[in-house]
């Protein structure tokens, strides 16, 4: 993702990283100063220190369908490297329902991860990343479009007027006019996302376990989220015996 990020093909995105690591305490100091896990709470995030792309309604969409990524560098918002089962359209970023997606177009197909879960590679298939509960407070999300290539999203939180703003990115999408949206980032993230290899991805639905509703003798009820459609439901099944 780095290549990607520091490309020039890509420097009109370019966000420089916000903060620099701090050097490395050596020594006795060090271990006396480190201070306990919980009080670190208020430290951050990871993507503060690393560079991004940044995605804006000021800097919109050169297409119709959103903000496109691939190897075309004609059409695609974020040109991306010439690696094996990269498109010249693999995706986009758009709006559906007042949700922010993200859309494969691929024969490759994505994965996309939620806090670590998900991790499913499908093609022709959509996820939502922004404007609902679940991926609002999930801390991280990861999309994979190659074992090599993945891009940690970051997605600005509009709590006003954020209708306001997706109405407008629809209507001057169609008419590839200059959007003015919010900002949104994409960060090379800091530690590996599970990935697979599969080069022909199962296409069933994707739902992500968020709670344990109850437990019987014979079934454990679980609160789950479709990654797709929004839908949250109460999932029986049955327990091993």
């Amino acid at each position: 993702a780095r290549d990607a990020i520091s490309s020039p093909e890509n420097s009109s995105r370019f966000v420089p990283r916000l903060l620099q690591k701090p050097e490395p305490l050596l020594g006795r100091e060090s271990r006396e100063s480190t201070a306990p896990l919980e009080e670190n709470k208020n430290e951050p995030p990871a993507y503060f220190y690393e560079d991004g792309l940044q995605l804006t309604f000021n800097h919109g969409p050169k297409g119709d369908k959103g903000f496109a990524l691939g190897i075309n560098r004609n059409e695609c918002d974020i040109v991306l490297p010439k690696l094996g089962g990269i498109k010249k359209l693999h995706g986009y970023f758009t709006f559906d329902e007042n949700r922010f997606i993200w859309r494969d177009s691929s024969t490759y197909g994505t994965i996309v991860t939620y806090d670590g879960k998900g991790g499913e590679r499908r093609r022709k298939f959509t996820w939502i990343l922004g404007g609902h509960e679940v991926p609002d407070n999930t801390e991280e999300i990861v999309i994979e479009l190659h074992k090599h290539l993945k891009f940690q999203i970051v997605v600005s939180k509009h709590d006003t007027h954020a209708d306001q703003y997706i109405k407008r990115f629809h209507a001057e999408t169609a008419a590839q006019d200059e959007p003015r949206i919010g900002r949104l980032g994409m960060h090379s993230p800091g530690s590996t996302a599970p990935h697979s290899d599969t080069h022909t991805p199962n296409q069933g639905r994707i739902v992500l376990k968020r709670r344990t509703l109850g437990k019987g003798s014979f079934a454990v009820v679980t609160h789950s989220w479709d990654v797709s459609t929004g839908i949250e439901y109460a999932c029986k099944k049955p327990r091993d015996r």
